[in-house]
């Protein structure tokens, strides 16, 4: 029977070489994922606003197209196909005019608590006269 000899000729690496090649790794690449957390946090806020005032756009013109005393306080409610956000409508009548009760200033709020985002759009409704 022949036997294998395996020679040691001390290549390779220990297990302590190992060890400090990994804590070296660790150490270095620990700011490169920072930095990708703060890349994709700044990527995220921008889209994020721009899907809650496209969201908020939208309520504006429900709130519009219904008839004048349709139009009164909402919410906070949860938007169907966006559960991450809230919309509230708030309603206040317009004082200076000479006919205050003719005209509603109309907020309407979108929240995306997650990313502690808000944005609010005005609009003024009026009574529709027939002419």
């Amino acid at each position: 029977m022949s036997r294998v000899r395996i020679r040691n000729n001390g290549s390779g690496f220990t297990i302590v070489e190992l060890v400090a090649a990994i804590v070296v790794l660790g150490v270095c690449l620990a700011p490169v994922g920072a930095m990708f957390y703060t890349i994709l946090e700044k990527q995220t806020k921008p889209e994020a606003i721009q899907v809650a005032t496209a969201l908020a756009e939208g309520e504006i013109e429900r709130v519009t197209g219904l008839d004048f005393l349709a139009v009164v306080d909402e919410g906070p409610t949860v938007f169907t196909n966006f559960p991450n956000y809230t919309y509230q409508v708030v309603v206040s009548i317009l004082a200076g005019q000479p006919d205050t009760s003719q005209y509603k200033k109309v907020e309407v709020r979108v929240v995306n608590s997650s990313l502690d985002i808000s944005v609010s759009l005005f609009t003024i409704v009026t009574i529709k006269q027939n002419v």
